[in-house]
């Protein structure tokens, strides 16, 4: 599985360009080589800003971090990953995973939990491929990624049915999730009419989008603009007023250098599921950058894989980012858009943190 693009070994490269794979692929590196990486990049970030906000929320974290993962995950991995079109960050499986996870600690620590997350399974995967046990994956059955996707779908619609209909949670987080979910459908208040509206119209505009990107092939950010449309309708009618709820303001600040908080009865507490996830995260990496490079034929370096997602996760720990992996969605969608080496990557993360600049409350 080793090797690279252009038919010099791996071994034979410098240190630094062995260790990160995007300072390698400059080697040749050109304007036209830039437009695509360039075009590729803001396409995924256009994706990306209403993707990561809408994973945090999915276990309970503000907005802005999954901006922040988005940026400092996206742009670290680019730089290790040994797939030139693989694109890191928070992810529907990884988000699932956490509000299991996560299920134990208290609201009020779940952020600072959720970075010392990030923090332990960077640390597992890291150990991982030292001891070079990246390979060892591929004995993992294609089914067990199925059967596993599948079911973090079907948690992540029944946990969002309450936002749908405008639901009061009900339960404790010591309750099982089924049993929380029914509480919630049947004690959880009346279904509330315009914050319904809102989110069939939100599914249908995004849907109609890309049927006509699919008709004509024209490139629209769908996700986004559905997600803008649906703000604009809430803003012009004062949807608020009507008891819309809205999501938390997004201070336009970009993500800073912070220890993680680390606690020794909360390590023992996440440790199980630390590991499970950071097995599953690089399961996601490996299977969407193997997916790509056969259509693609270029070779992927399995442990240069798991380092750069071992060491995205635990450098983005130290930077308010929760657990991120390789994105299925935003890697094809890359691929798709022509992305020609890594720096696609940290172009995206590049166009995430200046949209917060941007265009995000103060």
């Amino acid at each position: 599985m080793n090797g690279s693009k252009g038919g010099t070994p791996r071994e034979s490269l410098p240190w630094l360009l062995r260790v990160v794979p995007a300072l390698d692929s400059l080697r040749g590196y050109t304007i036209h080589t830039f437009r695509k990486d360039l075009f590729a990049g803001l396409t995924v970030a256009a994706v990306a800003v209403p993707q990561a906000m809408a994973y945090a929320t999915i276990f309970g974290m503000p907005p802005q971090y999954g901006l922040y993962t988005a940026i400092v995950m996206t742009a670290v991995g680019a730089m290790l990953s040994s797939s030139k079109q693989l694109i890191n960050g928070p992810t529907n499986a990884i988000s699932i995973a956490l509000l299991s996870a996560l299920a134990v600690v208290p609201q009020d620590e779940r952020i600072s939990a959720a970075i010392l997350m990030a923090c332990l399974i960077g640390l597992i995967q890291t150990g991982i491929t030292l001891l070079r046990l990246g390979d060892l994956s591929r004995y993992i059955s294609h089914a067990v990624i199925v059967g596993f996707t599948a079911g973090a779908s079907v948690l992540l619609v029944l946990d969002q049915m309450k936002n749908v209909f405008g639901l009061s949670a009900q339960g404790d987080y010591h309750d099982h999730f089924l049993k929380r979910f029914w509480l919630t459908m049947t004690e959880g208040g009346q279904v509330h009419t315009y914050t319904l509206a809102i989110a069939i119209g939100t599914i249908a505009m995004a849907l109609l989008l890309r049927w006509v990107n699919r008709l004509l092939r024209l490139g629209l950010p769908e996700l986004l603009l559905a997600i803008a449309a649906a703000g604009f309708v809430t803003y012009f009618w004062q949807l608020e007023a009507s008891g819309v709820q809205l999501i938390q303001e997004v201070p336009r600040s970009l993500p800073h250098f912070q220890i993680p908080e680390w606690n020794w009865n909360r390590v023992q507490q996440l440790s199980g599921s630390a590991v499970a996830i950071a097995m599953l995260g690089l399961l996601e990496a490996i299977a969407m950058s193997n997916s790509i490079s056969h259509r693609t034929k270029q070779k992927v370096d399995i442990n240069q894989l798991c380092l750069s997602e071992g060491l995205a996760n635990l450098t983005g720990s130290f930077f308010q980012c929760f657990p991120g992996s390789g994105s299925l969605t935003r890697s094809y969608i890359n691929h798709q858009a022509g992305a020609a080496t890594q720096w696609s990557g940290v172009i995206c993360a590049g166009a995430v943190a200046l949209t917060v600049l941007l265009l995000m409350l103060t």
